[in-house]
């Protein structure tokens, strides 16, 4: 792991010796890790553990709204980390209990006994102001109690600088077995001239082009061949779509949309709210007189 570190850039080295010294450090307080998909996120997690720490990994969209489940949890990460990953996927029952079970005078978790040794991190692909603005994701007070230490991975949009090392890096990553030479000239030049516009998917984007570019190797395609193949590949079928991490609650009309683009617009934000306002889609629906099946195909 610490020759992986070595080489990083001192933008991304800094970002990551950041994270593991609140991982580190003595302490329970929470930790909220951001970036977009593909930065690195549960990678350094998984990365910057002792050989003797053990970690679970949840994603809070599967997790259930239940005091019996979360004390499961805890017993799973006991003397390790729990990551939720994707925090503003949590009900706000689950927000609650966890808020609860966060109240602590022991540096310890849990309900009516605060007996779990664990630390927990959350992260999220939003940017802090679509978490704190306002309750559409998370409640305030829950929110307040799982910030207090605070990282955020950058994307390629935001640091590309490094990309020729991180190309390098990925495609080493994969050990291919045959005709390993790593591919040089014209796909680094391209990635220096679009991965701050084409790379949404970061790492994961890179990972696509590796293994394609591998691929027809192996299939006797030249190098020139290649490169013409799989970036027309990537623009047309792989590339990771470009996503907001930037969200606002207002429904917004716009003349740059058709009637049904405004609808399907309207009907997300529909059943955001919804949610938000009465806990599930099935109590939403029988509340406003719409069959809840409906909202979730929405």
């Amino acid at each position: 792991m610490n020759s992986l570190l070595d080489v990083q850039p001192e933008r991304r080295k800094s970002i990551i010796l950041k994270l593991k010294s609140f991982m580190s450090n003595p302490g329970y307080f929470p930790i909220l890790l951001l970036g977009e998909r593909g930065t690195g996120k549960s990678f350094w997690i998984k990365n910057l553990i002792s050989n003797k720490q053990h970690i679970v990994f949840l994603n809070a969209f599967l997790s259930e709204e239940t005091e019996a489940f979360w004390i499961n949890q805890y017993k799973k990460a006991d003397n390790g980390f729990l990551v939720i990953n994707e925090v503003e996927r949590l009900s706000p029952k689950s927000q609650e209990l966890l808020f609860q079970s966060m109240i602590t005078e022991n540096g310890k978790y849990g309900f009516s006994e605060k007996v779990y040794n664990i630390r927990l991190i959350f992260t999220s692909v939003f940017n802090i102001s679509s978490l704190n603005k306002t309750e559409e994701y998370l409640s305030h007070k829950f929110f307040d109690r799982i910030s207090q230490l605070v990282v955020k991975f950058k994307s390629f949009q935001e640091f590309s600088a490094n990309i020729e090392n991180d190309f390098i890096e990925t495609w080493e990553k994969f050990n291919f077995a045959e005709k390993k030479a790593i591919p040089k000239g014209s796909i680094i030049k391209w990635l220096k001239e679009n991965a701050d516009r084409k790379l949404s998917g970061n790492f994961r984007d890179l990972d696509k082009l590796c293994i394609n570019w591998h691929n027809y190797r192996l299939m006797n395609y030249k190098e020139d061949e290649i490169f013409k193949i799989i970036i027309d590949d990537f623009l047309q079928y792989l590339k990771y779509p470009e996503h907001k991490t930037e969200l606002h609650n207002e429904f917004i009309f716009s003349k740059e949309y058709k009637h049904d683009e405004i609808m399907k617009l309207f009907k997300q934000k529909y059943k955001i709210w919804a949610k938000r306002e009465f806990g599930t889609l099935k109590e939403a629906g029988d509340f406003l007189g719409i069959s809840h099946r409906t909202m979730e195909r929405w």
